[in-house]
This record gives C-alpha cells, structure tokens and sequence, in this order.
C-alpha cells in the first residue's frame, strides 16, 4: 500500500515514471478509431448521382442563364441542407465507438437527410433542364455517366472521389480510371470524359486532357452529337481552331447518314446543332459567307422540326435558338441586306415570345424577347422602339424582383434611348 501511494505522489509531482510502471503503460494497444459513417447502399447511390448532376458547373451555368429567384432560393435552401448534414456527420465523427446507440441513431437521421436531400437535387436539376435544352442535354450525359461509373467498384471509388472536390481527390480519381483504361466499355469511356470536362471546367484538368478523352469517344460511337460539340468547343479553348472545325464537319457529315442510329440520335436535331455550332463558330473566325451558310441550314433544319414535331422543336427553342436568329441578323446587317436582318430579328421575337408564352418561368425566354426587341430597335424597324425594351425588361424585374447585372446595365441603356430623363 506504502509502495503504491509513493508512486501515485511520484507521478502526481513530476517525478520519474518508475521504470515497470513506463512499460506497462506503453505496452497498452493505442484505441481503435470508430467506424466510419455507412449509408444503405440504395441512398449513397442516389447521393453520388445527385452530387455529380448538382455539383456540375454545367448546372450552375444553367442556373445562371434561368437567373430566377425562385430557383436561387431552392439553391440556397439545398445548400443549408447540406450544412446541417456536414454538421451532423462531423459529430458522428466525434462519438467513440462504445456509443453504440449514439452512433446508430446519427446514422439513421444523416441517412434520412441525405436521402432527401438527393431527391431535391434531383428534382431541382430536373425542372431546370425542363426550361433549359443545354442543360437538359448535359444533365442526361452526367446522369449516365453516373450509371455506369456506379456498376463497378472502381468506378464508383472514382466517382466518390470526384464528388469529395479538390485538385488532389481528381487526381486520385484520376489514377483510379488509368486502371479501368484497358477493361472500359464504350459507355464507361464517355462517363470517363465528362468527369475530365467537368473538372476542366473547376480548373482542376487541362483542355488537352480533356480532348484526348473525348476523342476516343467519339471514336468508339459517333452517334452523340453533344459529345461532338463538348470535343469541338474544347478544342476551340486550347487554340486548335482547324481540329475544331474537322469535328463539327465530321458532325454534320456523319448526322447527315439516313441511317437507323441517325434516326435513333434525333435526326435532324443532331445536324441542326451541328449547323448551328458551325456557323457560331466561323462568325468567330471571321468567315462570314461560311456562318452565314451554315446558320442558315440549321434554321432550315429547325423549321422542318418544328413542323415535324412541335415539343421537340420548344425544347431547342428552350436552349436559345431564338439567338441564332440575332446571329444570323447580324451577318445579313454586315452583308448589307437589311430587310433580310430585319426578317432574321422578327423570327428571332415570335420565337422567344411563343416561348415565354409556353413557359412563362423561362428566363432564357424572357431574355429572348428582350435581346431580339433590341435588336430590332437598334435596326430601325418598323414600329420597333426602344420603349418596348424598357416594358420587356421592367417586367423581368418585377417578375423577379431584380434583374442580372447585364440585364440592369441593357435597361439603364434602354431608357437612355428612350429619353428618359438621367
């Protein structure tokens, strides 16, 4: 009893550590961390599908083009969501593996937020892609690549990987799909390359990067135009200007095959898209003979649609193809044929308005009406005043409750024109 009080005041004052005593306490086995946090499979596949599609800069891209409160909002409130959820998840973290009740219970609320919140992202996304064609087309490529990205575990370990964010989770992603190279389908191969554009796109991949992985996809199946114009546009990025074209020929001439797969690829969607992008991309060169041809054989495409199928031919018009009309005014108005522009611009106005009519929550829509009444006002129209542009972009405000800074800075411009007092 003596020898175990000296000890305990030994310890107590600063003493040594009486030798025996050092070793017995140092032999003891460091606690065993808790286990990880484990949701049911059937919500962490919805999670890792939702991540992908909500995370991805081409929804932020549409949210921005939408620009409605509302959506914000939704925005705003998933996001607080998915604070309280990293709150909880940190203090499941902090709980010792004895709490087993503590730990089940966390467990059940996290995996009961995460499932819900994961619907709502999906649903959000979904109605954005209903007033957005861009995004609808992009949301489909990035719910597919998830799919298949999910079947195999190293695809999945990838795709966690890429949802975690950072340069180094993608460069691990990375490493994790240099492995599948050799065993890939055609399918995990696309999957593969929208994970490479979507980091591009965060500053995390290079565009050479990205290029080489869409290469080989359109190699193993050309029939996805947006893989063509995802390939196209890259290359337009890094410079290769020719490479950029000889895949947008290679578009239109490979959507011009009247053959089942063409069909299949929403013929003659793909080749308008392919005309379309064409003629954007020579207006940028300077070819204007070139862009003008060509934007008009994606307009020719895009009646016969209309006439074929109207739904299809709202949901191109919801991607804003009222705007290659105001590309097309615009190369007649340097060719100097006017009326033609003129007509251009009116096409350009009853589209974007049986548009916002279909869908009055359209922003893109509203911004069609705005932009094409613009043009006509700045063209000299006749009847066309720079009165209307003010109305059109003083009711996007109220329907809003405030406008986007290059819609403020059009409307300040707008009234100046009008005359109105500064």
């Amino acid at each position: 009893m003596a020898r175990n009080l000296s000890l305990w005041l030994a310890l107590l004052l600063g003493a040594a550590p009486v030798p025996a005593l050092a070793a017995a306490t140092a032999a003891l086995p460091a606690p065993a961390p808790p286990p990880p946090l484990v949701l049911p499979q059937s919500v962490d596949v919805a999670n890792q599908t939702a991540l992908l599609v909500f995370q991805s800069s081409a929804r932020l891209a549409a949210l921005a083009r939408q620009a409605s409160s509302a959506l914000r909002d939704r925005d705003q409130a998933i996001a607080a969501k998915d604070g309280e959820i990293a709150a909880l998840t940190a203090q499941f973290a902090r709980t010792v593996a004895s709490a087993t009740r503590d730990r089940q219970t966390l467990t059940a609320r996290i995996a009961a937020l995460v499932a819900a919140n994961a619907d709502a992202k999906l649903g959000f996304a979904a109605e954005l892609a209903a007033h957005d064609e861009a995004f609808s087309r992009e949301r489909e490529a990035l719910l597919t690549a998830a799919t298949n990205l999910l079947q195999t575990p190293d695809g999945a370990r990838a795709l966690r990987l890429f949802n975690a964010g950072g340069k180094a989770n993608w460069q691990e992603a990375k490493l994790v799909l240099a492995r599948l190279e050799k065993v890939r389908a055609a399918a995990d191969k696309r999957a593969s390359a929208y994970l490479y554009l979507d980091a591009y796109n965060r500053g995390y991949e290079t565009a050479e990067a990205c290029i080489a992985q869409f290469e080989a996809v359109v190699a193993n199946d050309p029939s996805e135009f947006v893989d063509w114009t995802a390939l196209s546009r890259l290359q337009r990025e890094a410079g290769q200007s020719e490479a950029a074209l000889r895949s947008l020929d290679s578009l239109v001439a490979w959507s011009s095959l009247n053959s089942p797969k063409a069909i299949a690829a929403n013929y003659p969607l793909s080749r308008m898209v392919a005309f379309m992008e064409l003629g954007a991309w020579l207006k940028h060169t300077g070819d204007l003979p070139g862009a003008l041809y060509a934007l008009q054989e994606g307009l020719k495409l895009q009646r016969e649609l209309a006439a074929r199928d109207p739904d299809a031919a709202a949901a191109v018009a919801r991607g804003g193809t009222w705007s290659v009309f105001c590309d097309l005014g615009d190369l007649l108005t340097q060719r100097g044929d006017r009326l033609a522009a003129l007509a251009a611009y009116q096409d350009g106005l009853k589209m974007a308005r049986a548009l916002a009519a279909r869908d009055p929550g359209s922003w893109v829509a509203q911004r069609g009406v705005s932009q094409s009444l613009w043009k006509l006002a700045e063209a000299g129209a006749p009847g066309a005043t720079w009165q209307a542009v003010v109305d059109q972009l003083t009711l996007m405000q109220q329907q809003q409750g405030a406008l986007e800074p290059w819609d403020e800075d059009a409307l300040t411009a707008a009234k100046a024109k009008a005359g109105y007092a500064r």
